[in-house]
């Protein structure tokens, strides 16, 4: 269950990022903030409840950590490294992704929805029932990846390669394929045609 706290600011409706009264918008000292939670995320390994809605990070490690049921939507994540990572129930819908590294990561059942994807890879990246419909995705690739159950529908691919990918029940409908590019990777267990009624 996701629990989440309003910001303390008189007038804000918006959700109070980890371990303050406050949200993105009216952090007292938002440097010193993003300082603490580096420390704070590099001390730890598992995460619960991590919620950096609308919080922009660059160049943070996350490699190897575990985040459950957390609310990260909005957020803007710049080079970042989530190699290995954990994300259980994760929400990181209308957010924005840039140059950032998934490679061996585990994503389940997590919202990518909306989000714009660019410059990233997601390379021996299992990424399980998620929720990536309507995003933006350019110049990424997926290699040696499982999408099993993911959806796509809606988004819009540009320069995105999937090689060698498992896509067992993904669905890509009403998706902007121009952009894709499909090789060793099993689409004809994939959903293309809104048409198709799902075994």
């Amino acid at each position: 269950m996701i629990v989440r706290q309003s910001c303390a600011a008189e007038g804000c409706g918006g959700i109070a990022v980890w371990n303050s009264a406050h949200c993105a918008a009216h952090l007292p000292d938002a440097a010193a903030y993003l300082a603490d939670l580096k420390a704070r995320l590099a001390g730890g390994s598992s995460f619960e409840a991590v919620h950096l809605s609308g919080i922009a990070l660059e160049g943070f490690d996350l490699s190897g950590k575990e985040f459950v049921c957390s609310d990260w939507s909005g957020a803007s994540l710049t080079g970042c490294a989530f190699t290995g990572v954990k994300f259980n129930l994760v929400f990181l819908d209308r957010g924005r992704l840039a140059r950032c590294r998934f490679e061996g990561a585990k994503v389940k059942w997590s919202v990518f929805a909306e989000t714009e994807i660019t410059g990233c890879e997601f390379i021996n990246t299992d990424v399980f029932r998620c929720n990536l419909n309507a995003a933006r995705i350019a110049n990424t690739p997926f290699r040696n990846a499982t999408l099993y159950s993911t959806r796509f529908i809606g988004a819009h691919f540009q320069a995105v390669e999937f090689e060698n990918c498992n896509l067992l029940r993904s669905h890509f409908e009403m998706a902007d394929l121009s952009g894709a590019r499909f090789s060793n990777s099993n689409t004809e267990e994939a959903f293309f045609d809104r048409e198709r009624i799902e075994e």
